[in-house]
């Protein structure tokens, strides 16, 4: 699992401010919410941000690697 999987899935899991450790589902929601971002936003390509969209996608891929 990618250590950005293990952080969201944590900050999923701490969300109530009640943090015990993440539970299976916790990685899954993590997994998904990163899934999800991999597409970036119209606004997200418009040049506002100084990484291409390549770059984004090698980003997230790397953060989905297990």
């Amino acid at each position: 699992m990618s250590e950005m999987i293990e952080r969201v899935a944590k900050a999923i899991n701490n969300v109530d401010g009640c943090y015990v450790q993440p539970q299976p589902w916790h990685y899954a929601e993590a997994k998904a919410a990163i899934e999800v971002m991999r597409e970036p936003t119209e606004e997200m390509t418009r040049g506002r941000f100084d990484v291409s969209v390549r770059g984004w996608y090698a980003m997230i891929d790397a953060a989905l690697k297990e």
